[in-house]
């Protein structure tokens, strides 16, 4: 079995309980998704959220860190921390660190928390990593949104954190800025495309198996409505349109890559709709966990909506 059927058959459990368990944990860690090179990442994490979105955003969260982090902090789970308040000392050998951050959707999971864009004394950006397990770290998870159940975040507290100096040190990530928002946008996009896609396959299958003809229709099999067929060919279309204009943006190019994403954010929802509504009373019941990539959709798209706007995107 794949890692990403595996996932497949966990992800209405995971959903319904707001936890990412430590066996999923140890199934990405296992089949190489942590250690992937920028290049592979997306579509790593398009496969991954075809079958539970949350454990893609994870996984995305995850390597935007890590595309931060000095390379002596890469192995083991990675967040970003986002600061709210921030006080310093400088110490012989570091800095001592307290203040509140918000953490990325792999906070409640991150082995290293990775502080991006401090501005030091000379007014130069840093990047500062703290084991999430160290003395005065106080990581608390929050509460599950109603989608991408397993990929919470959360918030972290530093209480007179004890930082060496080997761990501040300018940004790593080569051209950081608008490459690394790119690629940040990218695998967000990743996740867009892979709940589409996960959604149409899962709803193809309820209406080849499942699904009851309306009784108006005239046809003995809900596949044979003439209504279903123009619904599900119309999101096929829009969904391998998507595929495509995200294959081009793996390169991570801004105008390319916020392309995608616009296009993603005005078509996935209304696409979605549109097929849940073919789909018939019994579509909503809650064994079918159709539902989960609609609220997974709409937690993205609330949670992580384009970063460039569309005046942006000229030819």
């Amino acid at each position: 079995m794949t890692t990403v059927t595996t996932l497949a058959v966990g992800a209405r459990q995971r959903d319904r309980e707001g936890v990412l368990d430590e066996a999923t944990l140890a199934l990405l860690a296992a089949d190489g998704s942590l250690g992937l090179a920028p290049a592979e990442v997306a579509d790593r994490v398009r496969e991954v959220s075809s079958a539970d979105a949350g454990v893609g955003q994870v996984l995305a969260a995850h390597h935007a860190a890590v595309a931060l982090a000095p390379a002596a902090d890469r192995p083991g789970w990675h967040a970003l921390a986002t600061v709210e308040s921030w006080a310093e000392e400088r110490t012989d050998d570091g800095l001592l660190i307290s203040g509140t951050a918000t953490l990325s959707a792999s906070g409640a999971v991150a082995d290293r928390l990775i502080i991006d864009r401090v501005p030091g004394p000379d007014g130069q950006q840093r990047v500062i990593v703290i084991d999430a397990a160290g003395a005065g770290v106080i990581v608390t998870p929050e509460e599950p949104g109603i989608g991408q159940r397993a990929a919470g975040g959360a918030t972290v507290a530093f209480d007179r954190v004890r930082v060496p100096a080997s761990r501040v040190g300018p940004v790593a990530y080569d051209g950081v800025g608008l490459r690394w928002r790119a690629y940040d946008e990218l695998l967000h996009l990743a996740v867009d495309v892979g709940v589409l896609e996960g959604f149409l396959a899962a709803a193809r299958d309820f209406v080849l198996t499942r699904a009851r003809p309306w009784h108006e229709s005239g046809v003995e099999e809900a596949s044979r409505d003439p209504h279903t067929i123009d619904v599900f060919g119309e999101a096929v279309a829009r969904v391998r349109a998507l595929r495509l204009l995200f294959d081009r943006a793996a390169d991570a190019d801004p105008l390319r890559v916020t392309t995608a994403r616009w296009y993603a954010h005005l078509h996935g929802g209304p696409l979605v709709n549109a097929v849940i509504g073919v789909l018939g009373a019994s579509g909503t019941a809650e064994r079918y966990g159709l539902d989960r990539y609609w609220r997974d959709l709409r937690a993205h798209a609330w949670r992580n909506p384009p970063h460039w706007t569309l005046s942006e995107v000229r030819p």
